[in-house]
């Protein structure tokens, strides 16, 4: 898990570093996604961000656009910014030529 802290608001989240730390919502929402992204319907940037807000419980309501134009696209940076901690969840891999994503699965325990 990596712990993100915003001591000014007095919060510290735990925000997800690998697949087996996401609980059952999480994970459902994590496939969602990235079916979406594989099928072209969102790109990989917003499949990051959409994780990304869903996992520090971020709400778009009316205390974010009372908020100046700065602050709202300052806001939004910081979101993108962790969104990049998303990347743990995949691997790189040289296929055919090209660089790939792959998904980094958890290690499964053996019975027996």
């Amino acid at each position: 898990m990596n712990l993100i802290e915003i001591p000014e608001k007095n919060i510290s989240i735990n925000f997800p570093s690998q697949l087996d730390e996401l609980n059952q919502n999480q994970f459902i929402l994590f496939v969602e996604l990235l079916l979406d992204c594989i099928a072209g319907k969102i790109s990989l940037p917003d499949f990051k961000y959409r994780l990304t807000v869903s996992f520090l419980n971020i709400k778009m309501d009316r205390k974010y656009y009372r908020l100046s134009k700065e602050d709202q696209e300052n806001a939004l940076g910081e979101v993108y910014r962790l969104s990049d901690l998303i990347d743990s969840f995949f691997d790189e891999e040289q296929r055919e030529g090209r660089s790939v994503k792959v998904i980094i699965l958890p290690k499964f325990k053996t019975v027996g």
